[in-house]
């Protein structure tokens, strides 16, 4: 009631303010019991952040520190920091910046939960100079659907949001940092922790550095360019790939993380980040070596370890989700929610085979994780349409992984007329039949194979969706080439579920070829 009431008469009496903030104030590093809030302005005094917990009446103060001055050639302007500490463990709390007699309005955060608790996150990337768009996505739609219209708060609390790069145009520009990153997204900011991963557009600035509180755990001589957060189930990983720093130190670096996450079993799913994509669809020259390198080994370390693995990118300015060959590594590139979108015919590009799914669309991710034996967590991409054409689409999108996939029945073959049919796809736990994986050999123990072929449920590409469902349980003879020598083959399949569990190999069937 409190909160309502200041609320209230704040919008009533129109509260001044004799500061000026240039930027903020925006959360960082928010845990169980505490929370760090930081604000640039150009205050004359000491501020205080005033806070008290949702529904009670006792008013707690803190002063808001200057840790950096001058920040800019702006002499009035200066970064403050506050910590608020000993707060309770999942609960609401609301502030506001008071200097002087004068104070800002107010502003909601929730605290982590120290207990086991189900969660979500966002996932956002690519601001750019695209403000009017971004404030449009953030409002119209995240917002929307992650707080207004959000039902599962109680049980999937918003926790965190990753921004996987390129906040800003030009990053050594001062002005560029409020106008088309603070501003545009300051309803998220004031309410929760984001850690970005640095692009290129950021330029390598200090304003990068000084403006976020990132975390120190990465490898000494390059602090906050990689590092890691962990939250109830989920190590959240965060790497930096412009050059110069696509080196082996922070591959090393990466390495020894996956290898100490490994033999964590309170650790169900591993999420990296990192600007640049591996393979983008909508635009190759867009495409990091260093990323592919990093893809190989978050693939072998998934399959290795058994835990899955979300790789997440931006630049590419639209949506694309693949999947790994064989482990259970999900890639998504997940732009943007302002620069222009990268549209079909714009760029030299290429339809993947393990890429099902691109879209030059602006939007973001919402993801929420469970917990226990059956943990899962699941993604949801929301489209705010594209340039020229921006508008709320809803979730386009969807899919989950989980902790412990069963895998799909192996299915049998039977020789018909039309050719090879396999038996209808069966799976326990509802997930869908994504990929058939055919083989043919030269020999019954499927030593010789001299045929493959991978075919998915659906492609979305160049604006345009395909069915291919029947290509999952449906093999005609005269698809199978270089068996030209051959009067006997040998064909097998397995399926693999929307989660990415594979069936074992089915049993071979033999084909008698006509000549």
């Amino acid at each position: 009631m409190k909160f309502f009431i200041l609320l209230f008469l704040s919008c009533l009496l129109g509260v001044t303010q004799a500061f000026e903030l240039k930027a903020g104030p925006f959360m960082q590093n928010v845990t169980s019991n505490s929370a760090v809030i930081r604000m640039e302005a150009n205050f004359e005094g000491t501020p205080k952040i005033i806070f008290f917990r949702e529904g009670e009446t006792e008013n707690f103060s803190v002063n808001a520190m200057l840790i950096e001055r001058p920040f800019h050639s702006d002499k009035k302007a200066a970064l403050y920091q506050a910590k608020l500490m000993g707060l309770v463990s999942g609960a609401r709390y609301l502030y506001q910046i008071q200097q002087g007699t004068q104070k800002s309005g107010l502003f909601l955060f929730k605290t982590l939960f120290k207990e086991p608790h189900a969660f979500a996150f966002l996932a956002l990337s690519d601001a750019q100079n695209g403000q009017k768009v971004t404030s449009q996505v953030i409002n119209q739609s995240v917002m929307k659907y992650a707080f207004a219209s959000y039902l599962d708060e109680r049980t999937f609390p918003i926790s965190l949001a990753l921004f996987t790069g390129d906040l800003v145009q030009k990053g050594n520009e001062y002005k560029r940092w409020n106008e088309e990153f603070f501003a545009p997204l300051a309803p998220l900011l004031t309410r929760l922790s984001l850690y970005p991963a640095i692009g290129n557009h950021e330029e390598n600035t200090p304003y990068y550095f000084s403006y976020f509180d990132l975390p120190k755990n990465g490898s000494p001589e390059n602090l906050g360019h990689w590092y890691s957060v962990d939250y109830q189930n989920v190590r959240f990983i965060t790497l930096n790939s412009n050059p110069p720093y696509t080196n082996e130190n922070q591959l090393a670096w990466l390495e020894s993380l996956l290898m100490a996450t490994e033999q964590r079993d309170d650790f169900d799913f591993v999420v990296v980040q990192l600007h640049h994509p591996a393979e983008s669809e909508l635009w190759l020259e867009g495409e990091s070596a260093f990323a592919k390198t990093v893809h190989t080994k978050l693939s072998e370390w998934s399959g290795k370890s058994g835990k899955p693995v979300v790789a997440i990118a931006g630049h590419t300015h639209g949506y694309s989700r693949g999947q790994d060959a064989d482990s259970s590594l999900f890639k998504l590139i997940n732009g943007s929610i302002g620069g222009d979108t990268d549209n079909w015919g714009e760029f030299k590009q290429m339809d993947y085979l393990n890429y099902v799914m691109s879209k030059d669309e602006h939007g973001w991710c919402l993801v929420q994780v469970t917990l226990g034996a059956n943990a899962t967590m699941s993604f949801k991409r929301y489209s705010f349409g594209k340039d020229g054409n921006v508008r709320d689409q809803g979730i386009v999108d969807q899919f989950i992984l989980r902790k412990n996939n069963l895998a799909p029945e192996v299915p049998t073959l039977k020789l018909e007329t039309a050719g090879i049919m396999a038996s209808a796809f069966q799976e326990e736990q509802g997930d869908t039949h994504l990929t058939t994986q055919w083989q043919a050999s030269a020999t019954s123990a499927m030593d010789k194979v001299f045929w493959s072929r991978t075919n998915h449920a659906f492609n979305e590409y160049g604006g345009t969706f395909t069915d291919l469902k029947p290509t999952l349980t449906a093999l005609a003879l005269s698809e199978i080439t270089g068996a030209a020598a051959l009067k006997t083959i040998f064909v097998r399949a397995r399926y693999r579920d929307s989660a990415l569990a594979f069936s074992e190999w089915s049993a071979p069937i033999e084909v008698q070829l006509k000549r």
